[in-house]
């Protein structure tokens, strides 16, 4: 049966530099799951990339990450709105809201290691990974 799964920026950044957490990831994205990630959180992977290595690297990250078999979640006023109750919710980062938002719209588990989810924790299943 497939699984939906919502991949935040934590997950995905573990994959891309070689975390050990990031293992779970790959198996993630080799089965056969119906997998979404937000722009939001495309963004967030964008500028940490290229805090930390470069603008090209960042570039080429992100044309990577596009090329996988993922549902890129863009522009949905559900998810927004959703986004902005958990914001008002807590301490949680814009594209965080994002991700839990995305996983509440779709009924997935959202995959992560950030303890930030913790308070979100009823709202939705966490698959966590580091």
């Amino acid at each position: 049966m497939r699984s939906k799964i919502v991949l935040d920026s934590y997950a995905v950044l573990s994959l891309l530099f070689g975390e050990e957490s990031g293992e779970k990831v790959k198996k993630l994205l080799k089965e056969d799951n119906e997998i979404y990630l937000n722009w939001n959180n495309l963004v967030e992977i964008y500028y940490i990339v290229q805090r930390e290595e470069s603008k090209e690297k960042a570039i080429k990250t992100i044309s990577l990450i596009k090329a996988w078999s993922i549902n890129l979640v863009e522009f949905d006023e559900r998810i927004w709105l959703l986004a902005g109750d958990y914001k008002s919710k807590g301490r949680i980062s814009f594209a965080d809201a994002f991700a839990i938002a995305t996983a509440k719209n779709f009924n997935a588990v959202l995959v992560t290691g950030d303890p930030e989810f913790k308070p979100f924790e009823k709202e939705i299943k966490i698959n966590w990974i580091g």
